[in-house]
Parts: structure tokens; C-alpha cells; sequence
């Protein structure tokens, strides 16, 4: 009741969309892991106008994947409820629920993104100092493990230039934009529809013991499939395209490194 208003209660507590079903992994999410309830609590009290929970995570990463696809495609991405949902878990995730195909990415996976962008990319405006890299690569590594606090709205972690910031976030999304695309992908792919789909409690990623989702079972072979999908379906110049299987192959290494 400190976030949401009537109406998101009333379709957090009867479920009858989609959208609705993002609402409760959202409100769920993030009431269940008290570090990230004290940052949307943080939020409301910053937020100029109006708050409304639902409609408070950006969706300019997803916008600008789906407005680079065909007609076609477009009408059939806009019509799946995606989105960001706050946890503990950085990952994305394509849930089958009754109310159809569901997307959504981790808002600590676009923090691991970030500070692993931060530690290893050059910046036109500044050369950060090595101890700021170091830093910003155990932060990532720390959040990849989930044993990093994820209030960095309440304590950002030390003062980055904004020149830098904005850079920094620039190529954060575009890796989010590849994906985002891999998780359309798995959609468009029919990965969800040919019987790989397997029982999976979400308590520890996206929510509590009350759901049971459909889960994909990511076999390797799709999973390479998807990412291929991902880089060739949206309509990219050739240098558009090539720029994001570059920052598709930067995100895998970071993979890697957060994995060790």
C-alpha cells in the first residue's frame, strides 16, 4: 500500500492479464527484499508529479528494440506485457502464463551491465583511474554473486562524471537492447510452444512460493539461436548491426567474468 495505489491492488490480488501478472511479479519483487523496498520508497519520495508504481520503470530499452523491426514483428512484440522487475536475481526471462508470454529483465542485471561497461570501456570526456575500474568490476561481480546491497540509488558508490555517466548508460542500454531481443526472440523462435517448458519456483528471482511459472528449459541450441535471432531480425544498417554483435559479445564476456 506505500507503492501502489487502489488499482494496482485490486489487480495485484485478481490477476486477470498480463499486464496485471507483470504488475504482481513487480510489487512482489520488490516488497520481498527489504533493500530494494527502501529504494522504491527512496524513488516515491524523489519523484516529481504524480507516482504510480506501474508505470514508473523505463521502457526505452524495449521501445527501441521493437521500433526496429518489421510491421509485422512490431504488432506481435507490442502486444506481449515486458518489462523491468527489480530483484535480487540479474537475469531476463521469458515466463508462459495463462494470460500469454511474459518478458522481463532485471534492473540488477542493467547494474551489472553498467559497472562492467564502467570498468573496461574507453570514455571520450575522462581516463578514470584504474582504482575506479577495480572498483566498479567487483561491484559488478558482487552484484552478478547477489551478495551486493542493490541500494545504489540511495548510495551510488562514489561520484562518476556525468559526461561519463551518460556514456556509460548509453552503451548499457544498447546491450539491453541485444537482450531484450533475445528474449523476443525466444517468441517469435516458438521456443515456448514445442514442450520444453518445465516447473520452476521463481521465489528466489522473481517472486514469491505463491507462483509456479512455465519456465523455458534454455537448451543450448536455442539459446545460440536466439542470440542469433536477436542481431539478425530487427532492420539494422550493416554498421548498426555490427555494433550490436559487438556489444553482444562484450556482454558475453562479462558473463564470463562475473561468473568466475
Amino acid at each position: 500500500m506505500s507503492l501502489c495505489d487502489a488499482d494496482e491492488i485490486e489487480r495485484i490480488f485478481n490477476v486477470s492479464s498480463a499486464d496485471d501478472y507483470l504488475l504482481k511479479l513487480r510489487a512482489n519483487a520488490t516488497v520481498e527484499h527489504i533493500r530494494i523496498y527502501r529504494v522504491f520508497l527512496s524513488r516515491k519520495r524523489k519523484h516529481r508529479g504524480e507516482w504510480s508504481f506501474s508505470k514508473y520503470f523505463d521502457m526505452a530499452p524495449f521501445d527501441n528494440y521493437i521500433n526496429h523491426l518489421s510491421d509485422d514483428d512490431y504488432t506481435t512484440a507490442e502486444k506481449l506485457s515486458a518489462g523491468f522487475v527489480f530483484c535480487n536475481s540479474p537475469n531476463g526471462r521469458i515466463i508462459k502464463t495463462e494470460f500469454g508470454n511474459i518478458i522481463t529483465i532485471s534492473e540488477s542485471l542493467r547494474y551489472f551491465i553498467y559497472f562492467m561497461n564502467l570498468a573496461c570501456l574507453d570514455f571520450e570526456e575522462s581516463d578514470l583511474p584504474g582504482d575506479v575500474r577495480a572498483a566498479a568490476i567487483k561491484i559488478a561481480i558482487r552484484t552478478m554473486l547477489q551478495t551486493e546491497a542493490l541500494d545504489f540509488d540511495i548510495d551510488p558508490r562514489g561520484e562518476i562524471p556525468e559526461p561519463v555517466d551518460k556514456e556509460c548508460q548509453y552503451h548499457t542500454d544498447r546491450q539491453l537492447e541485444f537482450v531484450i531481443g533475445h528474449e523476443y526472440s525466444h517468441h517469435f523462435l516458438g521456443h515456448l510452444d514445442n514442450g520444453k517448458l518445465i516447473d520452476e519456483s521463481m521465489m528466489a528471482t522473481l517472486d514469491s512460493q505463491e507462483f509456479k511459472h512455465k519456465t523455458y528449459s534454455y537448451l543450448q541450441q536455442d539459446e545460440f539461436a536466439a542470440d542469433i535471432d536477436a542481431i539478425e531480425r530487427p532492420i539494422y544498417s550493416l554498421e548498426e548491426r555490427e555494433d550490436m554483435l559487438n556489444r553482444a559479445l562484450f556482454f558475453f564476456v562479462y558473463l564470463d567474468i562475473g561468473s568466475i
